[in-house]
Parts: structure tokens; sequence; C-alpha cells
């Protein structure tokens, strides 16, 4: 008679853990982490005694037409896939010259067409306020085979920082390039003046240049 009575208890326990389980599967499907088609990603640096740190997500193209398609041109477009891109300040900082409160900030941008940018760019350089982003610009444009407008940039810097040595020698580089040696060589004459006499390595580069030319 044990064994009958106890059948049925048995039974409800079965009953019950299967209630439970039923209950609790979709409470988990919600908190399932599941990847997203765009990846998280952040990127931190300690510049002085300031934290900066950039959170963004990478669109994952997927044969899609991102720009004029997905993000049209001419609009503003928050800049990264599934949510906006964000730069934490730890510190209050100064950005070209302009005061900036410690926290975090959204990036926008307004998508345009290559002669779009082409302006924004000009913009840009025309207020950067340190040698370094110049000469990157120029460098860029080297790159891309585009000499007289690289040479435009790099004889900018030399006005704005003629006391640095280094830009009357990527000035005479992109002069090289363009097959213009006299004006290269004056240059770099330029630059060995300038250069620090420690610095014997460029010093021995730029003469190995001249000889050649």
């Amino acid at each position: 008679m044990d064994r009958f009575k106890q059948t049925p208890v048995f039974s409800t326990a079965i009953i019950v853990f299967m209630f439970i389980s039923l209950a609790v599967m979709p409470m988990f499907a919600q908190q399932l982490n599941l990847p997203r088609a765009s990846q998280r990603a952040e990127v931190m640096q300690r510049i002085g005694i300031t934290d900066v740190k950039i959170v963004y997500h990478s669109p994952g193209v997927k044969e899609r037409e991102i720009w004029g398609k997905i993000v049209p041109y001419g609009q503003v477009w928050r800049s990264g896939a599934n949510e906006n891109t964000t730069i934490e300040f730890s510190n209050d900082v100064k950005i070209n010259g302009k005061e900036l409160k410690a926290g975090t900030y959204g990036l926008l941008t307004q998508m345009g067409k290559e002669k779009d940018a082409e302006k924004v760019m000009e913009q840009a350089v025309a207020v950067a306020d340190q040698e370094w982003m110049l000469n990157f610009y120029g460098y860029q444009l080297l790159g891309k085979e585009q000499t007289d407008k690289a040479i435009k940039v790099f004889k900018m810097n030399v006005e704005k920082y003629p006391e640095s040595w280094n830009v009357y020698d990527s000035l005479a580089e992109a002069l090289t390039k363009k097959g213009d040696k006299r004006g290269a060589k004056k240059n770099y004459e330029m630059a060995m003046k300038l250069i620090p006499a420690t610095d014997t390595g460029n010093k021995e580069r730029i003469q190995s240049i001249m000889a050649s030319l």
C-alpha cells in the first residue's frame, strides 16, 4: 500500500518541476546575450592625466550599400552602427583651442560625396593648429598620387612653422616626386640648417638624398 501512496506525490513533483522550468525558460531567453550584427569595440588611452575612451560599433557591411543608401548623403548620421559612437574625457580638455568639459560626448557625421569631403577637408586644413596634422594630410595626398595638392599643404605647413626642419623635409620630398629637383634641393638645404646637431640619422639621410638629386 505504501508504494501506491507515494506514486501521486512523485507525479506531482514532476508536474511542479515542469511548470517551474517552463516559467524560467522565457525569462532566460530574454536575458540571453546574442552576438550583434555590428560588433562593439572600445579604445582607451591616458593622455597626460586624462583618460580618453572611445566606444563604437563597426558596421557589418554584409554586401549592403552603406554610403548614399542606408546612410543618405546630406543627412546627419550617428557615427556608428547599432548606437552612437561616444568619446569620454575624465577631465576638462582643450581641443583646437576650445574648452571642453569632462564627460561623454556623441559623434555625429554629415555624409557627403567626395567633392563635399574635399571642401570640408580644406576648411579643416585652414584651421589646423598643429604641424603634424598638416604633415599627415600632406602625406595622405602624396600616397594618393595627388602631388600638387600635397605640395600646397606642405607649403602651408612651411608658412605656419618656418622653424621646423621637418616641414622643409616633407615639402622637398613632394617636390622630388613631382620632378622639381631644384626646389627639392633648396628645401632640403633649409632642413639641414635647422636639424639639431644631435640628430645625425636624419642629417645623413638628407645628405644621401641630396647627393642623388
